[in-house]
């Protein structure tokens, strides 16, 4: 509940999207990417504005207790005029995954803020284990280009982020690793990958007890509600690996605007086991957020 936070009813919401990648031993990656609308906030041009000026654009990962983890912030120049959203992205590698996060945009002398935590997908798809067969989580961005051949890992990879928020008909891109796929008698891999895109339907749960004892059944899911929804599938093949990366493009269709979630299906052509990751996408129009359009506060933490 951000009703005690500062600037409560002046705040936009963030569109936050976080992947986890297995790291060395039991620690993982946490990437985090954000887009921030600004119609909240002064532009360069505005009467009301200084020089002096500045936006504060932060990221927050602390345990379940709320003590910090990791703290991330910069101090931005006010947005030209005809600029809808800025996009912030950040990795951080931890030892535990019971972390709460948050990201937020704050202008004091206006005031002004924005802030925003990833919406998950369902209970279990979010588990993550870090030993044994499985995936990543699926990260979602505007781009996704390889600065090193082959890429081999998500850190080989440039990411262009857009907090998980796709144009109607725009295509993305959709990043994960897959782990420990089991090799056949000539020490190679085959797997099968199944994408599908379903409706999601938004499901908040404040149940206070459940937040602080971090219950994965605490907060807010984007649950897919599509069930007849038709998948694309391939095949791959390659030498045995620890770590196996896959990065394509993606898009949604005509699919209309609002919350969807992207399932994303690793088959083990050779033990014949399977993994399912799913990530919220949300479809906005460009010119939804534009300036002069309302800003409402953020419904949850």
């Amino acid at each position: 509940d951000w009703r005690t936070v500062p600037f409560y009813g002046k705040s936009d919401a963030v569109d936050v999207t976080i992947a986890r990648f297995r790291s060395r031993g039991d620690s993982a990656d946490v990437y985090i990417g954000a887009r921030v609308p600004l119609r909240g906030f002064k532009h360069r041009d505005d009467r009301r504005a200084h020089t002096t000026d500045r936006i504060a654009v932060g990221m927050w990962l602390t345990d379940e207790l709320g003590r910090p983890v990791h703290q991330a912030s910069e101090r931005r120049t006010l947005p030209a005029p005809d600029t809808v959203a800025w996009t912030a992205q950040w990795s951080q590698r931890v030892s535990s995954l019971r972390l709460m996060h948050r990201v937020e945009a704050m202008e004091p002398t206006l005031p002004s803020g924005a802030r925003g935590v990833a919406r998950f997908a369902s209970d279990e798809l979010t588990e993550f284990p870090l030993r044994g067969f499985g995936m990543s989580d699926i990260l979602v961005a505007a781009s996704a280009v390889p600065h090193r051949s082959p890429a081999q890992r998500h850190t080989d990879l440039t990411i262009q982020p857009n907090g998980a928020t796709v144009a109607p008909g725009a295509l993305f891109s959709l990043v994960w690793e897959v782990y420990n796929l089991t090799p056949d008698r000539e020490g190679q891999v085959r797997w099968r990958v199944r994408v599908k895109r379903e409706r999601g339907t938004v499901v908040v749960r404040t149940d206070m007890k459940s937040v602080m004892a971090g219950s994965r059944n605490a907060g807010t899911r984007v649950i897919a509600s599509e069930d007849s929804a038709s998948d694309v599938s391939y095949t791959r093949q390659s030498a045995a690996s620890d770590v196996v990366l896959e990065h394509l493009r993606f898009g949604l269709g005509r699919a209309a605007e609002g919350s969807h979630v992207v399932l994303v299906t690793i088959d083990d052509l050779v033990s014949g086991r399977s993994v399912t990751r799913a990530v919220s996408v949300r479809v906005l129009s460009p010119g939804s957020q534009r300036r002069g359009t309302r800003v409402g506060a953020p419904r949850g933490r």
